[in-house]
C-alpha cells in the first residue's frame, strides 16, 4: 500500500506546533470544560472557524492526540476524503495515562462531553504510552512486564467500554503508536527529555522498547476484539515503511506494513522491530528530534491508516 502525501498545507511548520503545545491558549477554543482538580489541564478544544460544520470526530488521550489536535490532522484528512462539512474536535491532555482517564471523576466528564454532542459519531483515543513509559523498563522479566501491560490494557478497557456504554452508536478507534526513535534523538541537542525517557526505560535497544510497545499494542488490540463498536488501527512500522531509514539502507516500501485486519494482523508488527522509526519521521526543531512524538506529515500517514481500515467506511455507512 502507498499513501497519498499530503499536500504541503498538511503539514505545520515545526515551529508553529511548538507554540501551539506551549501555548494551548493560543488555539482558539470556544468551548472548554475542565475536569476534577487532578485533571486541571484536560480541556475541549474547538475552533470557532468550525462553528458552521458538523463534529463527526472527537480526538481524545494524550500528547499524541495534542499533537493530532495541533495540526489539524483530522481535519485534513475528512477534506481530503471528501468530508468538508465535518470536522474534528478534541480533548487532550499532555502526559496523561490511561489509568488517570479511567478515573470515574475524569471518565464522567468525558462522558459529558459525547452526552451532549451527539452529532460526534466517532471517537480516535490515543493513550497508554505515557503508562508504558512509567510501568516498563529493560530490568523487569517478561512475566512482569505482561502484568504491567495486563493493567494497562485493563484502564484502556474501562474508558472504552465506559464511553460506547454512554452513547451506544459511539464507535471508537484506537489509534497506536510507532516505534520511538531513542537513536538519533538522543544524539540531538535539547535532548533531555529524551535522555530521560532513554534513562527509565532502562536504556534499551531499540529491539527491546519497540518490543515491550508491541506487547502492549497486542494487549490494547485484545481489548478491541471484546468491546463492540471498538477498533485498534495498528502502527508500528509504518514510518519505516513510508519513509524507509536511509541511515540503515531501508528504502520506502520496502518492509512490512503493519497488520490489520483485513490480514488477521498478520505480522503484528510491521517495518523491522529491531530499529526505531526514522528520524525524518519524528517532530524536529533546529538541532533537535523527539523521541516519541512524529512530524506533522507522519500524524497524516497514521491518521489515513484509521481513515482506510475504518474511519472512511462509517462516515460512508452514515
Amino acid at each position: 500500500m502507498i499513501f497519498a502525501r499530503p499536500s504541503a498545507a498538511r503539514r505545520l511548520p515545526a515551529v508553529a506546533l511548538a507554540l501551539a503545545l506551549l501555548l494551548p491558549a493560543a488555539c482558539s477554543s470556544g468551548d472548554i470544560r475542565r475536569a476534577t482538580d487532578e485533571f486541571k489541564g484536560f480541556v475541549f478544544n474547538e475552533d470557532e472557524a468550525q462553528a458552521n460544520k458538523t463534529r463527526k470526530l472527537m480526538v481524545i488521550g494524550d500528547s499524541w492526540a495534542q499533537f493530532l489536535t495541533s495540526n489539524h490532522t483530522f481535519d485534513h484528512l475528512l477534506h481530503d476524503y471528501g468530508y468538508p462539512d465535518y470536522y474534528a474536535g478534541s480533548t487532550a491532555l499532555i502526559g496523561s495515562k490511561a489509568y488517570q482517564w479511567a478515573k470515574p471523576a475524569n471518565l464522567a466528564a468525558v462522558t459529558k462531553l459525547l452526552i451532549d454532542r451527539k452529532d460526534t459519531s466517532i471517537v480516535v483515543l490515543t493513550i497508554g504510552g505515557n503508562d508504558l513509559i512509567e510501568s516498563w523498563n529493560t530490568r523487569l522479566s517478561p512475566e512482569q512486564a505482561d502484568r504491567e501491560f495486563e493493567k494497562i490494557a485493563a484502564h484502556v478497557e474501562t474508558i472504552v467500554r465506559t464511553l460506547t456504554l454512554a452513547r451506544p452508536k459511539l464507535r471508537i478507534v484506537i489509534l497506536g503508536y510507532d516505534y520511538p526513535n531513542l537513536v538519533e534523538s538522543l544524539e540531538s541537542g535539547l535532548s533531555d527529555a529524551n535522555q530521560g525517557y532513554y534513562k527509565r526505560l532502562g536504556k534499551p535497544t531499540p529491539a527491546q522498547v519497540n518490543g515491550a510497545a508491541t506487547a502492549l499494542g497486542r494487549k490494547i488490540l485484545a481489548v478491541a476484539a471484546r468491546v463492540d463498536r471498538v477498533e485498534y488501527v495498528n502502527n508500528f512500522g509504518l514510518m519505516q515503511y513510508v519513509y524507509g531509514d536511509p541511515q540503515r539502507g531501508l528504502a520506502p516500501n520496502s518492509v512490512p506494513f503493519p497488520g490489520n485486519h483485513r490480514e488477521e494482523y498478520r505480522p503484528f508488527a510491521g517495518g523491522r522491530i529491531d530499529l526505531p522509526s526514522p528520524p525524518e519521521a519524528m517532530f524536529q526543531l533546529p538541532k533537535f528530534t523527539d523521541s516519541i512524538h512524529l512530524s506533522g506529515e507522519s500524524y497524516y500517514y497514521a491518521g489515513q491508516n484509521a481513515m482506510e481500515r475504518y474511519i472512511d467506511g462509517w462516515l460512508k455507512n452514515e
